[in-house]
């Protein structure tokens, strides 16, 4: 078996890094054959992917966060069917929140720890998330996602804080920063969807749907259940916000009274206006129009240190 490391490093900078060459030095120890993909940017994740398989490797090794991990996903399920079966995903974490590895306890997990977890080759069937919608150019689209899709202030946060991490050179500053610019403004966006044969209309500050656990917005998502987990938050007071962000650190984000929590396999956004949209903490164009995201089943091949 030929395994694929694809290596994404945070930062141009660390092309050369540690964790590269740490990666390398398992791999040949474990005596596994494999070959070394380096990543300049994020975007060519998918690119790698496609070299990989035609190179004959079968195991995708992502070295790198939620982002590189979607990247790899949606160039897996571009595959024909027959060949998608073949491909073995794993991650060996190394973004800033890993919250997709976090879920399968890998993300404190060693080095050590992942190489052998991926040389034991334990996968499991997963689910995955697609958002299906029309871009401006009335383009058919369609993304898939592991962890979740971000409607309104989360999404929102997610594109200030790639803006402003261009001038303070620091994910988790930038971060912080624009949480708090976007805390205080405080929008609401106008939204109407149907679930469940069930049509929900109102002003909305966020909405997660989440295959996994949503960076905490749907916790109880797990990506085997063949059901999406939906997060629609209505909080406009401050004091509010602050109770959500505590109650979202603490793991009980559904317990806040403006949180109406859905459980679904599919969801139609027939009215949105102008809204900031992310996929796995990835920025994607604005839908034009009726939009829906569902769920497929049992898609990925990923490789787990244990079955949940």
């Amino acid at each position: 078996m030929k395994y694929a490391i694809i290596y994404c490093p945070k930062s141009g900078l660390n092309m050369k890094g540690k964790m590269k060459k740490q990666v390398e030095e398992l791999f040949q120890k474990n005596d596994l054959e494999y070959n070394l993909y380096v990543t300049t940017k994020e975007k060519q994740v998918d690119t790698l992917v496609t070299i990989a398989i035609a190179e004959g490797c079968r195991t995708m090794v992502i070295v790198g966060g939620d982002r590189s991990l979607n990247l790899a996903v949606n160039s897996i399920l571009a595959l024909p069917v027959d060949l998608q079966k073949e491909i073995n995903l794993g991650v060996i974490p190394y973004g800033t929140i890993n919250s997709f590895a976090g879920f399968w306890g890998l993300r404190d997990a060693s080095v050590e720890d992942c190489v052998d977890y991926i040389k034991k080759g334990n996968t499991r069937k997963i689910d995955v998330g697609c958002i299906r919608y029309s871009n401006k150019d009335n383009e058919c689209c369609r993304r898939h996602f592991l962890n979740c899709i971000n409607l309104g202030l989360s999404a929102h946060i997610t594109r200030v804080r790639h803006n402003t991490r261009r001038i303070l050179f620091s994910r988790k500053l930038s971060f912080l920063v624009s949480t708090l610019i976007l805390i205080f403004q405080r929008s609401v966006y106008k939204m109407k969807f149907a679930l469940n044969h069930e049509v929900v209309e109102g002003n909305f500050m966020t909405v997660c749907i989440g295959n996994c656990t949503g960076y905490g917005q749907t916790p109880s998502a797990v990506p085997y259940n063949g059901m999406l987990d939906v997060s629609a938050v209505t909080i406009t007071q401050l004091s509010g916000i602050f109770m959500g962000f505590y109650l979202l650190l603490t793991g009980k984000f559904l317990k806040h009274k403006n949180v109406q929590p859905y459980r679904t396999q599919k969801i139609v956004f027939s009215e949105v206006q102008s809204i900031a949209v992310s996929v796995d903490g990835a920025m994607i164009n604005t839908p034009k129009g009726e939009f829906t995201v569902d769920i497929s089943k049992e898609v990925i091949n990923f490789i787990v240190p244990y079955r949940k």
